[in-house]
This record gives C-alpha cells, structure tokens and sequence, in this order.
C-alpha cells in the first residue's frame, strides 16, 4: 500500500505506534520519504508488509482503518 499525502511527521509516528499495538512491528513497517523538499509535510507513506506474513482479514482491515483515519486529508493512492 503506498500512498502520498500531506501530513505531519506525529501522525506516521501513530500509526507506527498502532502497528507495535497489535503486534506487527516487525511484520508491517511504515516508511516515510520527503518527496518534496520545497512542500513541508508532503510525504510518500509505504507500509512495507513482509512477503511470508499471512494478515488475518480484520488485521488487514484495522490497519487500513486506521491509515484513513490517520492519513485521510490530501491522500493519493498510488
């Protein structure tokens, strides 16, 4: 899942901090990148699920829940 957005740096923090709640630190990890330098907060936020992790369907569900609460302003997908 990648998506560009405008947010601030507190609210990919969250989300990571909601990953380690459930578990999946090691499994899903967000990944940021100023793709902007002249546009302050105009991020590409990636969650980077490893290839040999099986998510349950409501895992699956409550992180994207979660991406759209926190990341719904100015939000592309890509």
């Amino acid at each position: 899942m990648r998506l560009i957005t405008k947010c601030d740096v507190d609210k990919v923090r969250e989300l990571d901090q909601f990953l380690q709640e459930l578990g999946l630190e090691e499994e899903v990890r967000v990944v940021i990148e100023n793709i902007c330098p002249t546009e302050k907060g105009l991020l590409r936020v990636m969650l980077d699920i490893s290839p040999d992790v099986e998510l349950s369907e409501e895992e699956m569900e409550a992180i994207i829940e979660k991406v759209k609460i926190l990341l719904e302003e100015n939000t592309t997908s890509e």
